[in-house]
């Protein structure tokens, strides 16, 4: 009996947890670091009006009551607007520099369905139109500079798990201001340099044991473990053993 109802309820599990509601895109404000300038986002109007109460439906009627554009402004209680920027990316995928002037954008709504990872992959046609499709984008001053599409940042689409919908493609990312770089870490173990002051792709290399300098790190400890243990062999072999003497104690 318990065969035939374990099945049963793997299905109702799946089925409720595709029930519940994705994520929306909503309007926000994200204050830059040092908290001088604050960075404005819209999102869907739709997505809004569907709220029917809480803290995101107050947050995003207060964002769109306070600010006319999306874009950077100064941080205070009046609207002072430094430059505008249309597009949309939720809190999480949106990176700015302390001055305001930088804004990276991590792009597409692949973030709508991450939590949901399935076993089957995306028709050939679908890949190929998220492969092509932006997945970084760099701007100064709300002008663009430059943006990559996915297919540029990847070695191996096989590798990439697939959600219903979309290729789960983003496993992290770092913006560094003291260094002028943007980190960008890939499904498939890519790691991606970035320029963020001109949007230029300095360098892509392989995380983890396919890195080259982890190869070598890790060549370097197999072989100072084989020369600890050669030494500890000599010693505990070479070295002159004391034979007791006939009736002596031992000690």
């Amino acid at each position: 009996m318990l065969r035939f109802l374990l099945p049963l309820l793997g299905v109702l599990i799946v089925s409720n947890v595709f029930a519940a509601p994705l994520p929306e895109p909503l309007s926000y404000a994200k204050p830059c670091p040092g908290n001088q300038f604050v960075f404005v986002v819209f999102g869907s109007l739709e997505s809004e009006a569907k709220l029917k109460s809480g803290d995101n439906k107050k947050h995003a009627e207060s964002v769109r009551a306070k600010y006319p554009v999306p874009g950077m402004y100064e941080a205070g209680d009046v609207a002072k607007l430094v430059y505008a920027l249309d597009g949309y990316a939720p809190d999480g995928n949106i990176y700015l520099t302390a001055d305001g002037r930088y804004v990276i954008r991590v792009e597409g709504d692949w973030w709508k369905t991450t939590a949901y990872p399935a076993g089957k992959r995306l028709s050939v046609e679908t890949e190929q139109l998220q492969l092509d499709a932006p997945a970084i984008s760099f701007f100064r001053d709300g002008v663009l500079l430059n943006s990559y599409p996915l297919k540029a940042l990847i070695t191996d689409p096989l590798l990439l798990p697939n959600s219903p919908d979309h290729i789960l493609w983003a496993s992290g990312a770092t913006l560094q201001e003291n260094s002028g770089r943007f980190l960008l870490d890939m499904q498939d173990r890519n790691r991606n340099s970035f320029d963020y002051r001109t949007g230029e792709l300095l360098s892509t290399e392989k995380l983890g044991y396919e890195n080259k300098f982890g190869q070598k790190l890790i060549l370097a400890t197999v072989g100072l473990t084989f020369l600890l243990l050669l030494a500890w062999a000599f010693y505990a072999f070479r070295r002159p053993r004391t034979v007791p003497i006939a009736g002596q104690p031992l000690g």
